[in-house]
């Protein structure tokens, strides 16, 4: 969490599994390579902490215009900043808490995108989000290629009630409690054999 006194939910979550050695809260900002190391070695000094079994990268923000923005229109500025959490933050984050994974089919890696970043699916809009999910799924790829011991999975959350799903007016289909419990689900689930897999929150296989 890039700032976790202002995250009031975070904190009821502390509150309720701190004291129990379940739960851990690190600042950390994902395009901030010092801040992204500090926060590995924050986890690496508690030792009922580690190892990590499962690293998600689930840190994501879109353009100030989402969902429209359109290609014609996108901004340098917009695209750079998109671009550094989306893709490059996971890049560092994966980076940063590799070592602390043990090398064996019990672990997972996670990498959160979106169908938007099917090139195949495409229909269009939404410029920034959409190149920034399909330049993680190659991310997401490349690490795949590089791990031989467990599974790297690619994962779509659904179209979820949260801050962006709900941007311009919208819904989002699903809530934040469906989206995770399905995504649980998934991951809990894969085998080795699924490594390099992109697929959405009901198990649903989606083409790159």
């Amino acid at each position: 969490c890039r700032n976790p006194t202002k995250a009031a939910e975070l904190q009821e979550l502390m509150t309720m599994y701190s004291e129990k050695n379940k739960l851990l809260l690190v600042a950390m900002d994902v395009t901030d390579p010092d801040s992204v190391q500090a926060a590995s070695i924050c986890v690496k000094e508690q030792p009922w902490a580690t190892p990590i079994h499962y690293l998600i990268n689930n840190a994501g923000i879109s353009s100030r215009n989402h969902p429209v923005d359109p290609c014609e229109e996108s901004e340098k500025s917009d695209m750079m900043h998109v671009l550094e959490t989306n893709v490059v933050g996971p890049m560092l984050v994966t980076q940063a808490f590799l070592p602390l994974i043990p090398r064996d089919d019990g672990s997972k890696l996670v990498f959160i995108s979106s169908r938007m970043g099917s090139i195949a699916l495409n229909t269009g809009g939404a410029n920034c989000y959409r190149v920034s999910k399909a330049a993680v799924n190659m991310l997401a790829n490349n690490f795949k290629c590089a791990i031989k011991e467990f599974p790297v999975l690619t994962l779509h959350p659904g179209w979820v009630q949260t801050d962006m799903g709900n941007a311009g007016g919208r819904q989002g289909a699903l809530t934040p409690e469906q989206s995770v419990r399905g995504m649980l689900s998934v991951i809990d689930n894969a085998r080795l054999q699924d490594s390099g897999t992109f697929i959405q929150y009901d198990g649903d296989v989606l083409p790159w």
